[in-house]
């Protein structure tokens, strides 16, 4: 019976980085976006109040800046402010 052994592990980092604070408000950028189209253009939703509530909410109920520092991603579009388009 052979035995096979995995060795010689080599560190790939995802070609994308922000910082975690960044992260946050991108990530709350991108619920406020996904709940526009959802709501569509004509219902009076005020993106930038959910917005800001996203972010409240993503603070309160994610980790701190001080316990991550960077957030890494292999999706092109991380930190890509441009949805939609």
């Amino acid at each position: 019976m052979s035995r096979f052994f995995l060795h010689d592990f080599r560190i790939h980092l995802p070609a994308h980085q922000g910082s975690h604070a960044h992260t946050v408000e991108w990530l709350a950028g991108a619920h406020a976006q996904a709940e526009a189209t959802l709501r569509g253009p004509d219902s009076g939703f005020d993106r930038e109040v959910f917005r800001r509530q996203m972010e409240r909410h993503i603070r309160r109920f994610g980790p701190s800046s001080q316990a991550v520092g960077t957030r890494r991603s292999d999706i092109g579009e991380f930190m890509d402010e441009r949805f939609g388009e």
